[in-house]
């Protein structure tokens, strides 16, 4: 969708499959891996 909306290079959190099944916990657990990544993202560092 980024390519197709002109921002090829559109950063992105990468999160391991699948979350559509897990519960509550487990989907917290993969939100918490992701977070150095949104961080990263979002500060630019």
């Amino acid at each position: 969708m980024a390519k197709a909306r002109g921002i090829e290079d559109y950063p992105f959190a990468i999160v391991s499959h699948p979350i559509g099944t897990l519960e509550a916990d487990d989907l917290m657990a993969r939100a918490r891996q992701a977070l150095p990544q949104v961080l990263q993202i979002l500060l630019g560092k």
